[in-house]
């Protein structure tokens, strides 16, 4: 977004990313300053939350119940785990995250997409459902949270919000398109707080992540059908 002109120029702020990893406290014992965040998030063995700390632990999951899961998602969630570890660490960090972050977010659409479509749709695909829900309704929440805070601070001389800003919080989570259809206006943020917290429909919503918990807890209330043995 630094790319896109904007009145008055801003400086690119990081340390919003660590209040929204809830790190804090780890980060500034660690390091003096928010420019080696990149770092801390994506490649820091001993930080539990890092990028790559969390897949090897989802791969790590997903091999003590290899015999519940599909053989696809197994080779999915392995292949993402052995491709993270060719990246190297000091190249990434010199390069900037757009790399890394782009193959880790799509691994991820794609390891979802494969869950979809070979797991069966039982008791544990309905905890899965309800897992990610979760995840997406926090992550959200805490998007809003810290960023309304800080892009609600008008700086001096500022006489509107900064909506080079206010676009790039809707990208980070895919909803940069759905608020045009929705509103039909400029970016405004209290339409952005309302997209993310309210809507019904997209998926990274506050309220649809809501409505998926809900409907998975009901879905596992139900007796499951059994299955036919020939």
């Amino acid at each position: 977004m630094m790319l896109e002109r904007s009145h008055p120029p801003y400086r690119l702020r990081s340390d919003p990313l660590i209040v929204m990893a809830g790190e804090e406290k780890p980060f500034w014992q660690l390091y003096s300053n928010a420019q080696t965040v990149f770092e801390f998030l994506a490649f820091r063995a001993d930080n539990p939350s890092s990028i790559v700390q969390c897949i090897a632990k989802a791969r790590e999951n997903a091999r003590t119940i290899r015999d519940r899961i599909s053989r696809e998602m197994w080779e999915d969630i392995n292949g993402l785990y052995h491709m993270l570890k060719r990246f190297h660490p000091a190249e990434e960090i010199a390069a900037g995250p757009h790399r890394f972050c782009d193959a880790v977010k799509f691994a991820c659409h794609r390891f979802n997409g494969v869950t979809d479509a070979t797991l069966p749709h039982d008791e544990g695909w309905e905890f899965l459902r309800i897992g990610w829900s979760l995840e997406r309704a926090e992550i959200t929440a805490r998007l809003v949270d810290v960023q309304t805070q800080n892009l609600l601070e008008a700086p001096p001389l500022a006489v509107a919000p900064d909506n080079h800003q206010w676009m790039a919080v809707l990208r980070s989570v895919g909803a940069y398109e759905a608020y045009h259809r929705q509103y039909y206006s400029p970016i405004r943020p209290e339409k952005v707080a309302e997209m993310l917290i309210l809507h019904p429909q997209h998926p990274r919503s506050i309220r649809f992540s809501a409505t998926e918990v809900l409907a998975g807890l009901r879905a596992n209330q139900r007796p499951q059908p059994r299955v036919l043995r020939q």
